[in-house]
């Protein structure tokens, strides 16, 4: 029974702290309302989201102790996130191309991919021929790896796992990826395995690599191969991911500079559930955020933008909080287990250059750093005000989503620094 009032009691609290944020979020809106979007003032708009922020957070949590009470037990766990949108399972000999299926794991983990690798399943009470099976079923992408090792055959079936992980995903009509490694002894079993795979009419185009190419050419073959074999599937673009994924973003005169690294990013894989920019109060970045905010509203995606209480980044003190400002999104979205991407192409050059500092010193491998390269005209036609003499027309939708032949997609790798043992000379 203690239990029982103790719970109302909680229940009735948090109903309590909602009535009260809902009263703080009325009165800021009226305030807010005595001014055009653009013209409000900077710490009541702040002040507005994170109050929102609270209420789903609060509303979220009253959710569960209600369906506490009615159940009369603990309320379930959260569910564990799905698979990745996409699943490449990497199939071949384990023994002798263990350096080559490292390589192809990383080259895939920087795709923001799911590998599969049946040495990394973990222990399970199925055998490795049902692992293997499962493995080939469930993937989106089967990736060869073949040298010169036929592999461990099965009992009773004649075959080896290597060749009816292959068999099983032909089959199921899988996208096929092939790699043969040359200049390696070849086991007869392996070479008509081989002589089938690559057979004229039915079988694979491949391509070969020798121990030179191990790893950087491998993973730039894979990464080039893998991309190419997603975009002829733009269906998985759609599919939720398998956490959040928050898009932090310098914003200046150009919404495309998000709205179209946004787009870029769905075409590669990638959907965001989330999009948060960082700007200052200048007129026309306000503007291009009130743009931003109705195409993600149109989007049907979350968003919000902070604002620095400058017009510019043009003192120290400026660049001072807008790093801080940035730093303490970045520690929340990454504390909420969400995937976040960086992406530093919007705003002044010194935006994406802080942005870049502060997660390479603070989460160095924890976020991905982006930008989006577009052509002349369509940064030239992108920036505000120029950017309003489209309004209505086709070129406007251009401007906020440019087509994959009028822009380019770059992850921004991490600087590597000398370690100070080096540079000591030990």
């Amino acid at each position: 029974m203690t239990d029982h009032l103790d719970l109302e009691k909680e229940v009735e609290h948090l109903r309590e702290r909602l009535r009260i944020h809902r009263r703080t979020l009325m009165i800021l809106e009226k305030q807010i309302a005595q001014f055009t979007e653009m013209e409000a003032p900077v710490h009541k708009l702040n002040q507005r989201d994170q109050v929102r922020a609270e209420i789903q957070r609060l509303e979220k949590e009253l959710r569960a102790l209600e369906a506490q009470q009615v159940v009369g037990v603990s309320p379930p766990p959260e569910p564990e996130p799905s698979h990745p949108s996409i699943r490449v399972f990497i199939s071949g000999t384990i023994r002798d191309l263990r350096a080559e299926r490292e390589a192809v794991e990383q080259a895939l983990r920087h795709l923001d991919l799911e590998t599969l690798r049946a040495e990394t399943i973990g222990s399970q009470s199925a055998s490795p021929y049902e692992v293997s099976l499962m493995l080939a079923q469930q993937c989106d992408i089967y990736l060869g790896l073949y040298g010169g090792r036929y592999g461990t055959i099965v009992p009773g079936d004649g075959r080896s796992i290597t060749e009816i992980e292959y068999q099983t995903a032909r089959n199921q009509g899988k996208p096929i990826l092939i790699y043969r490694k040359k200049g390696v002894e070849v086991e007869p079993e392996q070479e008509e395995f081989l002589q089938f795979v690559g057979d004229l009419t039915g079988g694979h185009i491949w391509r070969e690599f020798g121990p030179d190419d191990v790893p950087d050419n491998l993973m730039a073959w894979v990464q080039e191969d893998v991309r190419a074999e997603v975009r002829r599937h733009p269906e998985w673009a759609r599919r939720p991911p398998a956490r959040g994924r928050v898009l932090l973003a310098s914003l200046g005169r150009s919404p495309g500079a998000v709205t179209g690294l946004y787009h870029a990013l769905v075409r590669d894989g990638k959907p965001v559930t989330r999009v948060v920019t960082f700007s200052s109060t200048h007129r026309d970045v306000r503007d291009a955020a009130g743009i931003c905010r109705q195409e993600f509203h149109w989007l049907g995606v979350p968003y919000a933008n902070r604002l620095i209480d400058a017009e510019d980044i043009a003192s120290e003190d400026d660049a001072r909080e807008f790093k801080s400002c940035f730093y303490g999104l970045l520690q929340e979205s990454l504390g909420s287990g969400a995937e976040v991407l960086v992406g530093i192409t919007g705003g002044r050059t010194v935006m994406g250059a802080l942005m870049a500092v502060v997660v390479q010193t603070t989460a160095p491998g924890q976020a991905a750093l982006y930008h989006l390269d577009v052509d002349d005209d369509i940064e030239e036609d992108g920036r505000l005000p120029r950017l309003w003499d489209f309004e209505g027309t086709e070129r406007w939708r251009e401007l906020l989503d440019p087509p994959p032949e009028k822009c380019r997609l770059v992850r921004v790798p991490y600087v590597r620094f000398p370690s100070q043992s080096s540079a000591g000379g030990r």
